[in-house]
């Protein structure tokens, strides 16, 4: 994602961000990322689109905390349908490249908002302070 695309998204408007020092270092987690399109209002309606935007929307709350994909070591993604998730595969190497962070996918019925498809939660740490 170029950093043109980054600062034209706004974080989703669910989104959570907490920053809080763990082990001396900074860890930040954005809860609640979804795929909202602010561009058109809405959630587009494949789950493949959802998820690109959700990576976009994530990278942009972790840029404004002064991180970025390469620090992100979890993912949790939220799917109601399995066998659309491995269109998201190509969007995920793009997203974290070589940095392959954990991952846990979990099945749901459904979520708050019956437009979404996705949800990312990214826990991200930043670089240990020079002591």
């Amino acid at each position: 994602m170029t950093r043109t695309q980054l600062h034209d998204l706004e974080p989703s408007p669910l989104s959570r961000i907490e920053n809080r020092p763990v082990n001396g270092r900074q860890e930040v987690r954005v809860r609640r990322v979804t795929g909202f399109d602010r561009r058109h209002g809405g959630f587009p309606r494949r789950l493949s689109e959802q998820c690109r935007h959700a990576l976009m929307n994530g990278a942009h709350s972790l840029e404004a905390a002064g991180l970025s994909m390469s620090d992100v070591v979890r993912v949790v993604y939220l799917v109601h349908d399995a066998d659309a998730f491995p269109a998201c595969f190509p969007l995920l190497r793009d997203a974290f490249g070589d940095s392959r962070p954990a991952l846990t996918l979990r099945l749901v019925d459904g979520f708050d908002t019956p437009d979404v498809k996705i949800e990312l939660e990214l826990i991200a740490r930043g670089p240990t302070p020079p002591s």
